[in-house]
């Protein structure tokens, strides 16, 4: 069991050809929230109780602007992106090296603020919106000798000796 740094907390972008980081996220934070209603069950008494009625998602993502890399994407990109107005796929990514989570959909740029400060590098801030489902997916795990792969359910998937 690792813990999982900084690092290791991925968004990724499809930039129109593949899904690629952002250039150099220094700050990830990804929301996954749900909307309640209040209910009332026989016997709760004066207490309030709630269930789930829809769930959504946001990002933001904070970094260092780049105007040309091959690889990640770049401040351009966002802007036309931004500038769109339509959904754009995105990848977010928790590993510890060893066993990792990831979860996909679509989301609307919904804010770009790009920041130079003087002496400094200039960063960029970028929000999104989840629009419709967000699917997730668990990753492998690989044991420490690399002689097996299984899912998250500890099921055998190949050996690879």
């Amino acid at each position: 069991m690792a813990i999982v740094t900084g690092e290791c907390v991925i968004l990724k972008f499809n930039d129109g050809v593949s899904l690629v980081p952002f250039g150099c996220a220094r700050s990830i934070t990804f929301n996954m929230t749900v909307d309640t209603i209040g209910k009332s069950t026989i016997g709760s008494g004066n207490w309030k109780e709630y269930e789930v009625v829809v769930k959504g998602w946001d990002f933001t993502v904070e970094g260092i602007v780049y105007l040309d890399m091959a690889g990640v994407l770049t401040v351009p990109t966002i802007y036309e992106m931004w500038d769109a107005m339509i959904p754009v796929t995105i990848e977010f990514l928790v590993t510890d090296g060893t066993t990792e989570v990831q979860y996909s959909g679509e989301a609307l740029i919904t804010n770009v603020s790009t920041n130079g400060n003087v002496n400094n590098n200039s960063s960029l801030n970028i929000t999104g919106l989840g629009t419709g489902e967000l699917m997730r997916s668990e990753g492998l795990i690989i044991d420490s000798d690399n002689e097996f792969i299984a899912d998250t359910d500890g099921e055998l998937i190949t050996d690879l000796i």
